[in-house]
C-alpha cells in the first residue's frame, strides 16, 4: 500500500533553505525572504517560488485595558527587573544537518553548542510548538521562550555509538549535554524525521533498529515530534489524496513507534511548500486514517508573532534558519532590543502586557481582542 503511492510521487528532496535577513525599520517581526536555494537526495524538478501568505495590512490601534494594578503574583520590584512581555516576538530555530563544516544547510556541532550559549546566557528557555500554540507557556519568570526545530532527522541529530551511549557530537548528545552543565535549561527539541527518502542517513535519524527508541526518548526528555511528510513530498505538487495520505501515514507510523497514547500535532512544510487547499494541513482522512494537526512551520519569516498577537498564524509560524547570517541578526537586535522579545511573566494562566505607551511602538495594537490582559508601566 505505501509503495504504490511512493512510485508516482516527484523526486524527493530533502534540505534546508538560505535566507537573506531583511533590514529596515519593522512594525512587526521583520520578515526574511523567500528560499533561494535547496539540495537535493534525488532529482528533483526546479523548486518553484514558495507559495506565500498575503502581506497582513497594518493594523490599527484596538481598544485595550488601561494599565491594572500590578499583576497577581508579581510585585512592583518584580516587574522593574523582569519586565514581562507577552506580545513580543519569539524565536523558532530551524536546524537540518549537524554536521562540519558550517555551510548553508549545515550547522556544526560547535556552532549549535554556541547556540545554546548565546541562548542560555540571554534568558531564552527552551520550549515545545504544541505548547506555544495552546498558550500552555511555562517557561519561567523573566525567561523568553525559544523553539529548536530540526528537519529531515539525519544521523547528525541524534546517533548513538557502539557502546550504546549518545554521539556527543550529534544535536541530541549536545542537547543533554548541556542541559546537565545548565539544569535551568531542559533538553527540548522538536524533530520532523523522515520515513522513507533515497538518502538511509535521512530514514528516522539512521540506525533503524534504533528508531523507535530514538522517537520514545525525545518525548521522555519533555521534547516533541512532528510530521514532515512519509517522503519530504512538496505539497503543493500532490493532489489532495496525496497530501492526505502523506501527512495520515506519516503521523500514523510516528505514533505507534512513540506508543502510549501520544499524538502527532504539528508539522513542517517541506520545502516551506504548502497546499492550495490548507484545511488539509488542519485535518483530513485516507484509507481510514484520520489526523488533525494544530501546528505548521514555515521555512522562513524571522521571529515569530507572539502567540497572543493579531498576526499569529499557528499554521504558518515563522522561523529563523540556524545560519550565521540569520542568527547574527536576530542575536544583534534582541541584544539591542530586548524590549522586543517574548519575556514570560511564570504563570501560563496570566497574560501580562506592558501598558500601550510603554510598549515598543513595533508591537502596540497588536493583542488579540478579548484577552484578559494584565497591563502595567514599563520602567
Amino acid at each position: 500500500m505505501i509503495r504504490r503511492w511512493i512510485r508516482g510521487l516527484w523526486g524527493l528532496t530533502v534540505c534546508g533553505v538560505l535566507l537573506s535577513c531583511g533590514q529596515g525599520t519593522a512594525t512587526e517581526a521583520p520578515q526574511t525572504q523567500a528560499p533561494t536555494a535547496t539540495t537535493t537526495v534525488a532529482a528533483s524538478p526546479t523548486t518553484a517560488a514558495s507559495p506565500t501568505t498575503a502581506a497582513s495590512p497594518t493594523l490599527a490601534a484596538t481598544a485595550t485595558p488601561a494599565a491594572s494594578p500590578t499583576p497577581a503574583g508579581l510585585n512592583d520590584a518584580d516587574l522593574a527587573k523582569y519586565a514581562p512581555n507577552e506580545i513580543g516576538w519569539v524565536l523558532v530555530l530551524e536546524y537540518h544537518l549537524i554536521e562540519s563544516p558550517d555551510a548553508e544547510y549545515s550547522r556544526s556541532p560547535e556552532k549549535l553548542r554556541e547556540d545554546l550559549e548565546w541562548l542560555y546566557a540571554n534568558n531564552f528557555y527552551p520550549m515545545t510548538l504544541r505548547d506555544l500554540v495552546t498558550n500552555n507557556i511555562t517557561v519561567p519568570l523573566g525567561k523568553s521562550p525559544v523553539v529548536l526545530t530540526f528537519d529531515d532527522s539525519s544521523d547528525g541529530q541524534f546517533r548513538y555509538l557502539e557502546d550504546g551511549t549518545i554521539d556527543p557530537t550529534s544535536a541530541m548528545g549536545i542537547l543533554q549535554a548541556f542541559a546537565a552543565e545548565h539544569p535551568d535549561f531542559p533538553a527540548i527539541g522538536v524533530f520532523f524525521p523522515l520515513i522513507d527518502v533515497d538518502v538511509k542517513e535521512r530514514v528516522l535519524f539512521g540506525q533503524p533498529e534504533l528508531a523507535t527508541q530514538k522517537l520514545q526518548e525525545i518525548v521522555a526528555l519533555g521534547g516533541e515530534v512532528g510530521t514532515h511528510t512519509y517522503t519530504h513530498q512538496r505539497l503543493d505538487e500532490a493532489d489532495e489524496e496525496q497530501i492526505q495520505w502523506q501527512l495520515a501515514f506519516s503521523i500514523k507510523e510516528l505514533e505507534e513507534r512513540i506508543g502510549d497514547g501520544y499524538k502527532v500535532t504539528s508539522l513542517s512544510y517541506p520545502l516551506g511548500m504548502f497546499p492550495a487547499n490548507e484545511g488539509l494541513v488542519r485535518e483530513g482522512e485516507s484509507e481510514g486514517e484520520s489526523y488533525t494537526l494544530s501546528a505548521a512551520v514555515d521555512v522562513t519569516g524571522g521571529a515569530s508573532p507572539s502567540p497572543y498577537s493579531q498576526t499569529f498564524d499557528p499554521y504558518h509560524i515563522r522561523r529563523t534558519q540556524a545560519v550565521d547570517s540569520q542568527l547574527e541578526y536576530w542575536y544583534q537586535l534582541f541584544e539591542e532590543r530586548p524590549d522586543l522579545k517574548f519575556i514570560s511573566d511564570g504563570d501560563p494562566d496570566t497574560i501580562t502586557v506592558p501598558s500601550e505607551e510603554t510598549l515598543g511602538e513595533e508591537q502596540q495594537g497588536r493583542l488579540q481582542p478579548d484577552l484578559e490582559v494584565r497591563r502595567y508601566e514599563r520602567k
